[in-house]
């Protein structure tokens, strides 16, 4: 079954479409209402636009299959912020039925004033979409960080997202680089990992597994330069499988 999106097209419609309705809303005098929740309801806007809902499914906080922990039976399931799924068969809304509906999209977003927007959470974002491309194919997945300029660029520039090494790798590289980063999280095949092992730790409390390595390529967004808020998004992809960027 194929992609029920353009992944490059859609990653360029969500850093423009919501950058747009900052700038409008702001000059309407809006911006007290700025935070995660406009955030998603945004994307919630821009998503529903560009399905076809006689054959795709949004679904918002979507526990994912592939983020579940078989030996975890209660509780809250793990989530993704949006997913967008293939209908079920026929509509079967049992559990099997539900079950059986493949994940297609998966993303997730960030607000860089929210108090939820935290090195560790951040990156637990970005394990989950991770997961699903490893778990699932075909999948687009993303990563969405918004907010006021002066905010993520500073975000981006401190702690496990500065520059590392003589090469100056990024986890999260920012346009207008357009290249892929490949960040080992683990330490393995003689590679050392970015994460100490109380980091390690903590990370794989919010994930059923870490993967050993985070890979993301930046989204080329249409505005340039932007004067009040930043809007950037990220593919990512399984380490060796950038088919989607």
């Amino acid at each position: 079954m194929s992609l029920p999106v353009n992944p490059r097209a859609l990653a360029r419609k969500l850093s423009d479409g919501i950058h747009g309705k900052l700038e409008f809303d702001f000059a309407n005098e809006r911006g007290h209402s700025f935070g995660e929740h406009y955030l998603h309801g945004t994307l919630n806007e821009i998503l529903a636009s560009n399905i076809d809902h006689h054959r795709w499914t949004l679904e918002p906080n979507y526990a994912a299959p592939a983020l579940q922990d078989p030996n975890i039976t209660s509780g809250r399931k793990r989530e993704l912020d949006f997913a967008i799924t293939s209908k079920a068969s026929g509509e079967d809304r049992t559990k099997a039925g539900l079950e059986a509906r493949e994940t297609r999209v998966a993303i997730e977003a960030k607000w860089s004033t929210s108090s939820h927007c935290r090195e560790e959470n951040i990156l637990s974002d970005l394990c989950r979409p991770s997961l699903v491309a490893s778990s699932e194919t075909p999948t687009a997945c993303y990563f969405v960080l918004a907010g006021p300029k002066s905010s993520v660029r500073n975000l981006l520039q401190k702690g496990l997202f500065s520059a590392h090494g003589a090469k100056g790798q990024r986890l999260l590289h920012a346009p207008p680089r357009d290249s892929a980063s490949h960040f080992s999280l683990t330490t393995t095949g003689g590679q050392h990992g970015l994460l100490s092992s109380s980091k390690l730790t903590r990370l794989s409390e919010k994930v059923p597994s870490v993967p050993p390595k985070i890979s993301t390529r930046p989204a080329t967004p249409g505005q340039k330069d932007t004067p009040n808020w930043s809007v950037f998004t990220w593919h990512v992809f399984p380490p060796g499988r950038d088919s989607h960027s």
